[in-house]
């Protein structure tokens, strides 16, 4: 049985049982600020398990993509870990429980998974009577295969954990007495397989450690598809099975290795499948490398495959190929894998080009460090500096202690674990997170009816009334409220686009000054403002207006993102994808996938299609259709939104082909004309394989013309020419000064090297070591290595050391003669003269560079110099 076959058998299983089969959530959570990525099937459903969303979904089944990196360091040591893994899953709100639970989990295992009923185990929470007898009655389960486990083990989310809990049931598969001994499950005995967690939610943990049962008890289960897979293809490890024993046998192709063969490489083998698998994922899901939050974590896994390729020998190339075999296995499933290879590909290889440039940096930084503690006889290095080599460059610990340990060597674990403590924590606080805001308000409010698509004002019933989410009688002049109506024009934010301003009114009664407006999961609408006049109170009749000065310029901007998508997709190519927007009143700001910078000739060109688009003039129609509809339509998604069986799709366009079609809630012009000129402002990176690009449209794109007009007649004023002829004159002023430029520099250093062959006349003697050294007015770096050129190669053993001060910056070059380079390397020294001055150096052994912020500290570099040579006794 294959894994697609796992898939279907499961989701049909549970569809005959009642439950709504839901597609996979993606990887990057979606209203949940609490989790850098999708870790296990029940995040999409935390508000139905919290009751936010009443009854409207009962039963529910998915197989989920998750991504987790707790346990990293064990990935490629185990047979069973990994980052990237998909989980099978059956959930009840408030629905079915233990019973159903427990007995269809018993009947899948055996009616579907054809697993031999003789070698499955189940654990329980020591103290669950219930299930122990659900197990015995409804599956006929012999109480000597039930095990009971502490709290440690069996029960979620973990011992005293405020919140939802409860105790867990797993289930076990004997792998066979090769694998162990016949004691039963326990942590240290690997022939026991767990393949399912079934938690039963029953209970609310009390800050004081006390469990308080629920209303609404839930059903949250857990089944591991790859552990499931080997279980029923005969194989130990999971990296045998059919969605990974793939990339394993790529790999002994590519490598000439054998998987088995030698321990060492097996875990090479098992890392590059495991993270190659994950990143294709993860980059598919609109993640990219980079130095925070979620693009952190991917880098991490990418440059440790990249690593542990060095074991089998691969030098080169090695994420993209593994990519590719682990799409084709996983694109039944997952289409969109090949969809967007092209894209993930070019991210891919340009964090691997990077990744090997810093990684040759970083061994030539440890070398140098193994060289320095032997010369002053330390044997453990700081803690903090191996950190640096793993959080920069990106070696693991278990690498840097290896390099060391062969020159009996090691590192101070605890100052490590500080290190990477102190790291997490900044990662923690630089994670802003992501979703809707939080507000406790009265979970039995309905939905608030939006009609702002078809007016900017309502009549409407005041429904709640909260002050920083608490519920207040009333709110008077001055106050600061949120208001829940029963129905509302305004539109919330959400979809890049901001929320309505405008006011909540009574006549001359009472007047609420609205600046925006937020939903929650349930789709209560809460308007943010303050009372200007009178009071309002709950069950108030009032008129809500929207302001038409911040709506209508926010519905063009928002219409130019749809057409500017699909120029970009036009001019740049199809795998150009949103991922992220921010609509406003005043400019527009687009986040797209790409791999590299847009060109000035491309944005002129994307800028010109889309203007033509505005002023063909083409209708703006939006239609309820159903999904999959959609989908035939070829209707563009926004990158992690979810949607319903039914969505609201937007079509720019005439009766021919369509400009653009894209699935979208928020409002827009009812046609392109009305936006009236757009013109792009700004394009940048924001990380690996993202691009941004800011523009204007309507009024306020005339304004930036004129602006930007007006500029140009000024230089060309200055200039004295006309606005045509000012890039043309600015281009030969630039050329006249670059050659002036260069020829003062070929002067100074021609008359600095004059001055350099007399400085021998003021060197010092130290020790019988020749030391030159000066200060030079502005000269870089060039001028005064060209300079050391001059003096060093005079010298029979000789120091010299040049410093170039401007006021904010210093520049200091550091030279040795053959006979000194093991005694006093110049690298060795610019590092040290470096820290004096607040700065970084280093170089060869001969000759080196340094640099910092404090040209004030020249003369205490120079004192640093006397005393350094002072120390080194000539032979």
């Amino acid at each position: 049985m294959d894994s697609q076959e796992v898939r279907e058998r499961y989701r049909d299983f549970f569809v005959r049982r009642g439950h709504k089969a839901l597609p996979s959530d993606s990887l990057v959570p979606r209203n949940d600020p609490t989790l850098l990525f999708t870790s296990a099937g029940m995040v999409q459903f935390k508000p139905y398990f919290r009751g936010e969303m009443g009854d409207a979904l009962k039963r529910a089944t998915t197989c989920q993509k998750c991504f987790r990196t707790s346990d990293i360091e064990n990935v490629g040591f185990t047979h069973r870990h990994h980052t990237f893994f998909e989980m099978l899953g059956n959930f009840s709100f408030g629905d079915y429980f233990k019973r159903e639970a427990i007995r269809w989990a018993w009947e899948f295992s055996l009616e579907e998974l054809k697993l031999d009923p003789n070698r499955i185990w189940v654990s329980i929470y020591k103290d669950d009577e219930e299930a122990a007898e659900l197990w015995e009655k409804e599956a006929g389960f012999p109480r000597g295969r039930i095990v009971r486990f502490g709290v440690e083990d069996n029960w979620w989310p973990g011992p005293g954990i405020p919140g939802p809990s409860g105790p867990c049931s797993e289930l076990y598969y004997d792998m066979g007495a090769q694998y162990g001994p016949d004691t039963g499950p326990s942590d240290d005995n690997n022939r026991y397989l767990e393949y399912w967690n079934l938690v039963f939610t029953q209970y609310d943990t009390q800050p004081d450690g006390s469990l308080k049962p629920l209303a609404r008890k839930n059903i949250d289960t857990g089944a591991g598809l790859d552990r499931i897979a080997a279980i029923v293809q005969g194989k130990f490890s999971n990296f045998e099975n059919d969605m990974l024993s793939a990339s394993i046998a790529h790999l002994e192709e590519r490598t000439g290795e054998k998987f088995g063969a030698d321990p060492k490489k097996d875990i090479a083998f098992r890392v590059i499948a495991d993270h190659a698998r994950a990143t294709v994922f993860v980059l598919t899901d609109n993640v990219t490398p980079s130095n925070t939050g979620r693009g952190y974590v991917l880098r991490r896994i990418m440059r440790r495959a990249i690593r542990y390729g060095l074991v089998l020998g691969i030098d080169r190339n090695l994420l993209v190929p593994e990519m590719e075999i682990a799409a084709e296995v996983m694109r039944n499933q997952y289409p969109d894998l090949i969809e967007n290879l092209h894209f993930t590909w070019k991210v891919a290889e340009a964090e691997e080009q990077t990744f090997r440039t810093t990684l040759e940096r970083g061994l030539t930084m440890l070398d140098e460090t193994v060289r320095q503690m032997k010369e002053s006889g330390r044997t453990v290095l700081d803690g903090r500096e191996a950190f640096k080599l793993y959080d920069t460059y990106g070696f693991p610990a278990d690498l840097t202690q290896e390099i060391l340990r062969e020159s009996g060597l090691s590192y101070d674990e605890p100052s490590f674990e500080q290190a990477m403590e102190d790291q997490r924590r900044r990662a923690q606080a630089a994670w802003k997170g992501s979703g809707e805001v939080k507000t406790e308000i009265d979970r039995d409010l309905p939905a608030t009816l939006f009609t702002g698509y078809e007016s900017l004002q309502e009549k409407a019933t005041v429904q709640g009334l909260f002050r920083d989410g608490k519920s207040i009688e009333s709110g008077t002049e001055g106050d600061l409220v949120e208001v829940v109506l029963d129905k509302t024009p305004f539109y919330a934010e959400s979809g890049g686009q901001v929320g309505d301003r405008g006011m909540i009114s009574q006549g001359n009664a009472l007047q609420i000054q609205i600046d925006t407006v937020r939903k929650t999961a349930n789709q209560v609408y809460l308007h943010f403002g303050r009372v200007l006049k009178g009071t309002v109170a709950v069950g108030s009749e009032v008129t809500a207006t929207v302001d038409s000065g911040t709506r209508l310029p926010t519905m063009s901007h928002h219409t130019a993102t749809h057409l500017l998508q699909a120029a970009l997709r036009k001019v740049l190519g199809t795998h150009v994808k949103q991922s992220g927007s921010s609509v406003g009143p005043d400019a527009l700001r687009f986040d797209f996938t790409h791999y590299a910078a847009v060109t000035k000739e491309q944005l002129y060109e994307i800028e010109a299609i889309v203007n033509r688009w505005v002023w063909e003039n083409h209708p703006v129609r939006w239609s309820i259709v159903p999904m999959e509809k959609a989908k035939e339509r070829g209707a563009m998604a926004l990158f992690g939104e979810k949607y319903g069986d039914e969505v609201r799709m937007i079509e720019i366009g005439g009766d021919g082909e369509p400009v653009s079609i894209e699935l979208c809630g928020g409002t827009h012009v009812s046609a392109t004309g009305a936006i009236g000129p757009v013109r792009i402002i700004a394009e940048s990176a924001i990380s690996a394989g993202n691009r941004r690009i800011e523009a204007v449209a309507g009024p306020v794109a005339i304004d930036y013309t004129l602006s930007r007009e007006r500029i140009l007649h000024a230089i060309a004023q200055t200039l004295k020419v006309g606005a045509e002829e000012a890039p043309a004159r600015i281009e030969k002023l630039f050329e006249q000064n670059r050659a002036l430029e260069k020829e003062v520099k070929e002067l100074r250093e021609r008359l600095l090297r004059g001055e350099a062959v007399n400085l021998l006349d003021g060197a010092e003697e130290i020790n019988g070591i020749t030391v030159v050294m000066r200060t030079f007015e502005a000269e870089g770096k060039n001028g005064l290595q060209a300079a050391m050129d001059q003096v060093l190669p005079k010298m029979k053993s000789g120091v010299v050391v040049f410093a170039a001060a401007e006021p904010d910056k210093v520049t200091l070059v550091c030279g040795v003669t053959e006979d000194l380079k093991g005694k006093l390397p110049a690298s060795t020294l610019a590092k040290e003269l470096a820290k004096i001055v607040g700065g970084g150096g280093g170089g060869r052994a001969d000759r080196a560079q340094a640099g910092g912020k404090d040209p004030s500290k020249i003369r205490d570099v120079f004192e640093a110099v006397r005393k350094r040579v002072g120390e080194v006794v000539k032979n």
